[in-house]
C-alpha cells in the first residue's frame, strides 16, 4: 500500500519522469537546508556516492542544480538548488499536497489525526533501523 501511495503520489505532483523519489529527495533537502557536497548527500540518505552524483549531473544539465567550487576544500564541489529546481520542487509539492487533501476531504478528523499520529510512528520506527 506504500508503494501504490508513493505512486499516485508522484503522478499527481506532475513531475517529469527523470524527477523520481531521489531526484525529489536532494531538491527538497538542498531547498531547505542549502547547498552541500555530493559525498555529504550520499552519506545522509545512505545512497551509493555513484547514485548521487548521477543524479547530480542529470539535474544540473536540466538546470535545477547549479555546481560552485567548495569554499573549504578546492578539490571539492557543492552543489545548491537554482531558481528553476526551487519553482519545480515547490510546484510538486503543492500538487501532492492537494492530492492528499482531496483524498483526505472525507474523513473524519478522528481518522486524519490517527494517519497523522501512525505515518509518523513508522517514520520514527524506521529511523530507529538504521
Amino acid at each position: 500500500d506504500l508503494y501504490r501511495i508513493i505512486r499516485r503520489l508522484r503522478r499527481s505532483s506532475g513531475s517529469s519522469p527523470r524527477l523520481d523519489v531521489t531526484a525529489m529527495m536532494l531538491l527538497h533537502k538542498l531547498g531547505c537546508e542549502g547547498a552541500r557536497r555530493p559525498s555529504d548527500l550520499a552519506l545522509e540518505f545512505g545512497l551509493d556516492l555513484s547514485t548521487v552524483s548521477r543524479h547530480v549531473r542529470a539535474l544540473e544539465r536540466d538546470g535545477l542544480l547549479a555546481r560552485e567550487p567548495d569554499p573549504d576544500d578546492g578539490r571539492a564541489h557543492l552543489v545548491s538548488v537554482t531558481a528553476q529546481g526551487r519553482a519545480v520542487t515547490t510546484e510538486a509539492l503543492r500538487r501532492r499536497d492537494i492530492a492528499v487533501t482531496h483524498a483526505l476531504a472525507t474523513w473524519p478528523s478522528d481518522d486524519v489525526a490517527a494517519l497523522h499520529t501512525l505515518l509518523g510512528r513508522l517514520a520514527d520506527d524506521l529511523d530507529d533501523l538504521d
